[in-house]
């Protein structure tokens, strides 16, 4: 299976390079042609070239017709005959200079102010468009750009708790330009939380900034944006699922929303490993990422959030074809300029094959789909309304020996949202949507000395969500923000298991030798939310956000409640590029429909699970690239859900079949930690740095008890370089080994069990790298990539699996065999953009 897949794939690959490099040979003449035509139809994300319409006028036309293919040779060909020639400005930039005068030059300077009190803004950064050089503000707000070819640019100033503003800058030639950009202060950009992390071209956040180009650039199995963005401080995996553990929390605890409607059934494969998210990267543009402290706004989750933002339509390339070894995907956006209109659509199909074959070598037809489509028109200036469907598929057969299992799941959200500003204080946006999702397990395991069973899992939920919120700046210092949600939800679960267990595993592990599980059940569940935060700027360091959530759960299964939630975010800035921030608050998270746990024989509503964070952090940006955050966290859990687990075997095709299943009910919890992060970029150089000490346990009224995904010491390295065509980044990870149950042999020789989680595997270690090369093409760029997940190979240990034999005697031997995650995984791909 491997090999024909592996086959394919690179017969895609290669028919893709064949039909990209015909795209490149069959050109039209270019003789008689304006030259400015012809660079506009060359340039694209890929390959830019700026210049002067008095340069490069109209009546500049195309003498001969060029022999180069390659279009920046093509072009100096063409620009050679009339004294001009391309100049290297930056990466894949290119300004248009005469050829005899390419050293002549000019310089631009100013100063950044607060427009309303005319005071400097350090710390500002200044983009010199569309060069993409970037200067930062010394204490006097000066910036200079020095040595930069004649041309007509423009100047963009950003800085934190401002809105974003651009000037341009057209000096004559050799003449220095004096600038002053005025920058309004704008309290919603207002960074206050803490534990946040900004994923996106205008991020400000002290540490790991990413644009959407360098999210997509990172090594990540299945160009996964939130594999990618698992990689910040506090985020724990095992190396397979995509799926994280966010401070010690359940992966269930952690609420995902794309454009602000929730997902949630948000991986392929989720009733069986969550490989992959159903989300594609190449529609992502930005994310918000908070692993505690989130403000009242997002409610019903414990431990994070991932809010994603999808990628404007009219960004270039707005349309891209590739292939690699896992997946083939398609995106193509239009905009309509008579209707102030736009639409942007993108599918994937994929095998999970590489990552299966790894886990289950007998993986039969492992195969994914998902496709996203957004379309946007303004009726007016003030009215926007936007309609969008993300759609998933996924199935994978599992044929061994002694087991057969078949899993599917399939998911569809439809939602439409409108925004609406009817004052320049007035800001409202309101989204109604309709989430179905399915999911089925059906399997049998035959292993007589150890475990013959079988189970039917199906199971279909769906959701009507409607949100409203309602944004008032009531002052320059002072906002207010409030909103409702109201959510309906139904599942109908069809579930029948039963398993028998051999005498010696069953006494081990203290279960009766079989069990049987046989449930129908039809669930509802209503919740309705309101919350209202109210942030404040008191003087010129101290900004202040107090939220409070209030939310009521009923549900067919179950007894209703309420829950209030008060929370509490301050941000003091000490000095220049300093900040300080605190926060407080309490967080419910109530079941839904779609959560009942029937096949560990849930089959009502338990009461909401209830955790109290406080953190303190301090961040500190120098202003040349360097920007550091140390957090301290503490999260008491003082209500956790009673949950079930695997204490050896955590790979198991159905763990609740297995003699190992466990339920814990902990009569609380406590996560607590610091976590240390270092980070740099300057111009096509990014480098990042993280260390997390932290602890997880479970407590109990005469013990306490590690959490399986407790990853006590954690650290992340990274890095991105980029020079012309070529693009490199890595990334490695290391964390110490997860917390295990040991079958131990005692001095009869009898098997004995460990104390549940008290030991640990060997520490794990993965090192992910990428290779990027970007050649121009008559139409677009063609970009060739290869990466390697695991590139050391390092087959790092993730559980164990539990086996039964028999010795001379017949008599039954326990014990334990490692199962180990993923190897060395390469993948080549080819991406055309246009």
């Amino acid at each position: 299976m491997r090999g024909s897949s592996t086959h394919r794939s690179v017969f895609a690959v290669l028919s893709a390079l064949l039909v990209a490099q015909y795209a490149m040979a069959a050109r039209p003449p270019l003789v008689g042609r304006a030259v400015s035509s012809v660079l506009a139809e060359l340039s694209d994300s890929g390959l830019r070239f700026i210049y002067s319409s008095e340069l490069v006028g109209d009546s500049l036309v195309v003498l001969h017709e060029p022999r180069s293919r390659d279009r920046l040779r093509l072009v100096n060909e063409i620009l050679a005959e009339h004294g001009l020639t391309a100049r290297p400005a930056r990466g894949r930039l290119y300004v248009i200079v005469p050829a005899l005068r390419a050293s002549e030059t000019f310089k631009v300077h100013g100063r950044v102010l607060d427009a309303i009190t005319g005071s400097a803004v350090g710390i500002a950064r200044v983009e010199l468009q569309p060069l993409g050089v970037t200067r930062v503000t010394d204490e006097q707000g000066r910036f200079s750009f020095d040595a930069v070819p004649t041309a007509q640019y423009r100047l963009r100033a950003t800085a934190a708790d401002y809105a974003t503003v651009e000037a341009n800058a057209a000096p004559a030639s050799g003449t220095p330009a004096d600038i002053t950009l005025l920058l309004a202060p704008a309290l919603a950009e207002v960074v206050v939380a803490a534990s946040r992390y900004r994923l996106g071209a205008d991020d400000d956040s002290a540490a790991h900034r990413l644009t959407r180009a360098q999210i997509g650039s990172q090594p990540s199995i299945g160009e996964d944006p939130l594999r990618s963005v698992s990689r910040l401080p506090g985020m724990a995996r095992d190396g397979i699922a995509a799926a994280p553990n966010i401070r010690g929390g359940s992966a269930d605890e952690v609420l995902v929303l794309l454009d602000g409607f929730p997902l949630r059934q948000v991986y392929h494969l989720s009733g069986y490993q969550s490989l992959f998210s159903v989300l594609d990267e190449n529609v992502i543009d930005s994310a918000e990422i908070y692993t505690g402290g989130f403000g009242a706004r997002y409610g019903n989750r414990l431990s994070g959030v991932f809010d994603l933002t999808s990628i404007d339509a009219a960004r270039e390339p707005r349309n891209s074809l590739g292939v690699s070894f896992v997946n083939a995907h398609a995106r193509m956006s239009k905009t309509f300029q008579r209707a102030d209109a736009d639409i942007l659509a993108a599918a994937r199909v994929g095998t999970l094959a590489p990552v299966l074959n790894a886990i289950a070598p007998k993986s039969d037809r492992p195969r994914y789909s998902d496709a996203f489509t957004r379309f946007t028109m303004r009726p007016t200036t003030r009215w926007t309304v936007t309609a969008s469907a993300l759609l998933a598929r996924d199935a994978l057969d599992i044929h061994d020996d002694d087991e057969h299992a078949q899993f599917e799941s399939r998911s569809n959200y439809l939602w439409l949202r409108t925004e609406w500003s009817p004052a320049e204080t007035l800001h409202s946006s309101t989204w109604l949507g309709r989430s179905a999702f399915d999911l089925t397990r059906v399997g049998e395991t035959d292993k007589p000395e150890f475990l013959v069973g079988a189970a039917r899992d199906v199971r279909h939920a769906q959701y009507t969500d409607l949100h409203s919120e309602l944004e008032w700046r009531a002052s320059e210092h002072h906002q207010v923000t409030m909103g409702v949600e109201w959510s309906a939800g139904s599942a109908n679960y069809r579930y029948a298991g039963e398993a028998r267990f051999g005498a010696g595993i069953a006494e081990l592990f203290g279960r009766g030798q079989q069990f049987a599980r046989d449930i129908a059940l039809e669930a509802e569940s209503r919740r309705f939310a309101a919350y209202v935060t109210d942030r404040w700027r008191m003087g010129e360091r101290w900004v202040t956000e107090l939220g409070l959530r209030a939310q009521r759960s009923s549900y067919s299964e179950g007894e209703s409640e309420t829950n209030v939630d008060p929370r509490m975010s301050v941000r003091v800035d000490l000095w220049r590029g300093t900040r300080l921030r605190f926060h407080w608050g309490e967080f419910h998270q109530a079941d839904e429909a779609s959560d009942l746990r029937v096949e560990d024989g849930v089959v009502a509503a338990r009461p909401a699970r209830r955790s109290v964070h406080a953190i303190v952090g301090i961040e500190h940006d120098w202003g040349n690239g360097l920007a550091l955050r140390t957090e301290l966290f503490r999260k008491r859990e003082l209500q956790p859900r009673a949950r079930f687990e695997n204490t050896v075997g955590r790979l198991e095709l159905f763990p609740e079949l297995n003699v190992d299943r466990v339920r814990v009910a902990a009569a609380s919890a406590e996560i607590s930690g610091a976590e240390f992060s270092l980070s740099y970029q300057r111009d096509e150089q990014r480098a990042w740095l993280s260390l997390s000490r932290s602890t997880a346990t479970d407590e109990f009224p005469a013990s306490e008890v590690s959490r399986g995904w407790d990853q006590s010491w954690a650290a992340q390295l990274g890095g991105e370089w980029q020079r012309g065509r070529w693009l490199l980044s890595g990334a490695f990870a290391w964390h110490r080994g997860w917390p295990t149950t040991r079958i131990v042999t005692n001095e009869e020789g009898d098997a004995v069990l460990g104390a549940r989680n008290g030991s640990r595997l060997p520490a794990f270690a993965e090192l992910d790298l990428r290779g990027e090369y970007r050649r121009p093409l008559r139409h677009g760029s063609l970009v060739l990539s290869l990466e390697i997940s695991n590139a050391a190979n390092r087959r790092n240990l993730c559980c164990a699996e539990i086996e039964v034999e028999e010795d001379e005697d017949g008599e039954p031997v326990i014990f334990t065999t490692p199962q180990r995650g993923l190897p060395l995984l390469p993948s080549l791909g080819v991406t055309w953009e246009y």
